[in-house]
């Protein structure tokens, strides 16, 4: 995984990491990746993640519940571009993170995780 800090904007630095998920999807076609990626009990394994609850269907606006190690996280679908992309933000203290899974079209079903995290108050002077 890499860092890059963004010099215009201190408070933002951007995690990018090629695989972005916990199994690889090899040579499977794009769709059939769109589907595991955006299908919650599928999708939990991949992320790493004990289970994944929605309040409604994948799109913006949609809250999901992860629980991972006993702990439970939410982050909200802020952009879903079928069959492409999906982005979900996290919010935690003075943390905001967006996750933006892409699945690339051709390539052999690969997905791809951009994180763009954005601090404020404490968590932004630790990360100086």
């Amino acid at each position: 995984m890499k860092s890059v800090q963004d010099r215009r904007r201190p408070d933002r630095a951007r995690w990018t990491d090629g695989a972005g998920v916990q199994d690889d999807p090899g040579d499977r076609p794009a769709g059939e990746v769109w589907r595991q990626l955006t299908d919650r009990d599928r999708a939990a394994g991949w992320l790493g993640v004990d289970r994944i609850r929605a309040d409604g269907a994948t799109q913006v606006g949609t809250t999901l519940r992860f629980t991972a190690r006993g702990k439970e996280r939410t982050s909200e679908i802020t952009a879903v571009d079928p069959g492409r992309s999906i982005t979900l933000r996290s919010r935690q203290g003075g943390v905001t993170a967006d996750y933006t899974y892409a699945v690339a079209p051709a390539g052999g079903g690969r997905v791809t995780l951009d994180a763009d995290v954005t601090t404020t108050g404490a968590e932004q002077l630790a990360a100086r």
